[in-house]
């Protein structure tokens, strides 16, 4: 026994993995890793709020060196940079990697993180602002003005009602659809901020719109120009017609929520695969005028299954300091291996075609045929919004990337503009009982043909 203890002491003690700090270039992001717990921190250049702790999978996901479950289910993959000193972490299916370099410690503001008080709050909302929206500009909004202003609003004896008053207010002022604040503690959350000119299709509330006033409007549409009932497709998300002149038509209401358990993408490719084996088909016109948004990737795949050549749709660039470089990721459009449909496009647009449908109608300006857009500037929101946690158990969101057009064009806030300005919906086509843009397209198809 004794020669045993004796054999132990001088055993070498267990490696104790080293701890490693990598900070994101551009979003905000800080990660501690210490062997198999990943620590994910949100920072700016003052603050810093803990927001998750994650723990290492037993086989990291095909191409990445390690990867690491979050508390929701979701993966986070590590792998090599392009650059010494650098790695990549990502989903498994997002368009763009964010890159981190390793540092040597962990921020002195974030041992501890923020605490819990008004101030603290305001300041972190504030701050990841300044230094990750990509708007003000455009936007004509002087943010450090509205800092200055709500500052001296928010004490530590202000509510948590008052503290959320101000931050609305705030955000409220940049009209951005991709921005929001929720605040479970109190059952609120931001209104949807859309562009100014989206009211007039919008009517009275996004409710009122979703479950009756984008049905009456395309009530218009299907008594003038299609005749017979749509099929519906996706859980009624795609519904399609073929008219007798040879033309699809194909209403799309959103990109996501076609099937249970995350099985959209089969969902569009066995609807598409109806649509395109019909031989009669020898056009397609793709209404997206009253398109909520949902998953850029589903855009993408239906920009897959449209064009028979691989081309680059877009570059997406995250809001970095001035000085630091970080390269542009490109997304490009791949063909699919299933039935592709070549023949003209047509695509309908509105301010209300929004998110995930502005990125369908950028993926396919790349494309070859020509797609001609007929209608009016889309919203002008394009990213998925950069969610962060406050200390008080609130989260807000902001866009922080721009995606950008092979030819540097970019979009925010005065989206996509039309080959063809037709007005969607106007007031008195609606009294007519017409759709003026629905007739331009099939007017551009006789032409064409």
């Amino acid at each position: 026994m004794i020669y045993a203890l004796l054999f132990a002491l001088f055993l070498p003690a267990p490696a104790v993995a080293e701890e490693e700090v990598w900070r994101s270039i551009g979003f905000g992001n800080l990660y501690r890793i210490n062997g198999m717990r990943l620590s994910a921190f949100e920072i700016t250049s003052t603050t810093c709020v803990h927001s998750f702790d994650a723990l290492r999978t037993r086989r990291p996901v095909p191409g990445a060196e390690r990867s690491f479950r979050r508390p929701d289910g979701g993966i986070l993959a590590v792998s090599a940079g392009g650059t010494a000193g650098q790695v990549s972490i990502y989903s498994p299916g997002a368009l763009y990697k964010v890159r981190l370099e390793r540092i040597a410690n962990m921020p002195s503001n974030c041992n501890p993180p923020a605490t819990n008080t008004p101030q603290t709050v305001f300041e972190i909302f504030a701050s990841t602002f300044t230094e990750h929206y990509i708007s003000f500009e455009r936007r004509r909004v002087d943010w450090k003005k509205s800092i200055e202003e709500y500052r001296a609003r928010v004490n530590r004896q202000s509510t948590p009602q008052q503290t959320f008053d101000a931050l609305e207010s705030m955000r409220a002022s940049l009209y951005d659809l991709h921005t929001g604040i929720e605040a479970p503690s109190l059952k609120r959350e931001s209104a949807a901020s859309f562009r100014s000119g989206s009211e007039r299709l919008i009517g009275a509330s996004v409710e009122y719109f979703a479950k009756e006033g984008r049905n009456a409007l395309f009530s218009i549409t299907d008594k003038a120009y299609l005749g017979s009932k749509l099929r519906s497709y996706c859980r009624g998300q795609l519904q399609y017609l073929l008219l007798e002149s040879g033309a699809g038509y194909l209403r799309i209401l959103s990109f996501g929520g076609y099937a249970r358990r995350g099985k959209d993408r089969s969902a569009l490719d066995e609807a598409f695969d109806e649509m395109f084996a019909n031989p009669k088909l020898r056009a397609l016109v793709i209404d997206l005028r009253l398109s909520f948004g949902g998953e850029d990737q589903l855009a993408l795949a239906m920009a897959a299954r449209l064009s028979r050549y691989r081309y680059l749709a877009f570059t997406i660039e995250p809001h970095v300091p001035v000085g630091v470089a970080r390269p542009a990721d490109p997304v490009y459009v791949e063909p699919s291996s299933r039935s592709v449909f070549s023949g003209p496009v047509i695509l309908l647009t509105s301010p209300v075609t929004m998110s995930a449908a502005e990125v369908l109608v950028l993926a396919l300006r790349g494309r070859t045929p020509k797609v001609h857009v007929i209608g009016e500037a889309t919203q002008g929101v394009f990213c998925d919004p950069l969610e962060r946690h406050l200390p008080n158990g609130w989260t807000f969101a902001l866009p922080n990337t721009v995606y950008r057009s092979p030819k540097g064009e970019t979009f925010d806030v005065d989206g996509i503009p039309p080959d063809i300005a037709v007005p969607a919906f106007a007031k008195e086509d609606v009294a007519a009982g017409r759709d003026a843009a629905m007739s331009r397209a099939l007017k551009l198809l006789t032409e064409n043909q």
